[in-house]
């Protein structure tokens, strides 16, 4: 009987970019197993050992032509970063500088502030070379912050718009964890931030899902849970009024919140109108590769 040709397989694993890969035991006998600690090939080898330095890894491994449909399993799990920098962030703004030809793969800063305050991260300058991915595979800056029982990461961002001067990371809390990771014979990364503190929650709005789920009144229950989603912890209330076309907000008094409000590039344009207790009236266009910020504010 003839044996199964032998195969080689690819395997790009990737955990949430404030986390590390744990190998674990390879099942039903792979073969010839080599693990790069990275995005590609061209990163190092680290076969024998069972957990990376950094989100993501390659495996290359032998099997029959038939290894993935009869059960044979890579199990791996993902552990948290544990080197952090603590940073205290105060009422003054701080700058930071990272150069990467001065720094090594990873660099996290845990920031801290008072009280009842957020933190606001403003990239002031950012310089990209080399591979790009459109989830920042190869390099770039992130932030992760714990909301209620759960963590989540902001998304990546690795380039600048043309004519866009600033972009903000803010925290839900008075902390955040942020990363900042390149890789050596990818890329090269020179970003500089301020960190500062802000008495205004921040609610993250997408044109495209506001787009589908509200103004174009595909079900006014999608565009409830939707708003619940994303004014989760904020304080704000949102509420779509058909006649109005927009949205009618509500805040607590001497309280506030940032609406950061982020491109999409399959919408070219979509108009979004806020009306605080149906008193004050604003409009706001959202331009293909121009995320705006707005600040809303209570009596």
């Amino acid at each position: 009987m003839q044996k199964d040709k032998k195969c080689l397989y690819s395997f790009h694993i990737q955990v949430r970019k404030m986390y590390v890969i744990q190998l674990g035991q390879m099942r039903n006998n792979w073969h010839g197993l080599l693990l790069l600690d990275g995005p590609g090939v061209l990163s190092e080898d680290i076969t024998g050992q069972t957990k990376t330095s950094t989100f993501q890894c390659i495996i290359f491994a032998l099997g029959t032509r038939n290894s993935t449909s009869s059960g044979m399993q890579i199990i791996y799990s993902s552990t948290q970063i544990l080197q952090q920098n603590k940073m205290y962030v105060g009422a003054q703004k701080t700058p930071f500088e990272f150069l990467s030809h001065k720094e090594k793969t990873i660099t996290v800063l845990d920031l801290q502030a008072q009280q009842n305050l957020q933190i606001c991260v403003t990239i002031t300058n950012l310089a990209f070379w080399g591979l790009s991915s459109f989830e920042c595979r190869y390099g770039g800056i992130v932030a992760g912050k714990i909301l209620g029982e759960y963590y989540a990461e902001s998304q990546s961002i690795c380039q600048t718009v043309e004519g866009e001067m600033e972009r903000h990371f803010y925290s839900h809390n008075s902390s955040m964890i942020l990363l900042v990771y390149w890789y050596e014979n990818y890329s090269a990364l020179n970003i500089s931030i301020k960190l500062s503190v802000t008495k205004c929650n921040p609610v993250l709005l997408h044109a495209n899902c506001y787009d589908m789920h509200c103004a174009r009144n595909v079900s006014s229950k999608k565009c409830v849970s939707f708003l619940t989603k994303i004014t989760k912890y904020s304080g704000v209330h949102f509420q779509y009024d058909f006649s109005l076309a927009g949205l009618v907000y509500s805040l607590a008094d001497n309280s506030c919140v940032v609406v950061q409000i982020v491109r999409n590039q399959f919408v070219i344009h979509t108009g979004l109108k806020f009306r605080a207790n149906r008193l004050q009236y604003n409009v706001f266009n959202i331009i293909r590769m121009a995320p705006k910020e707005i600040s809303l504010h209570g009596k």
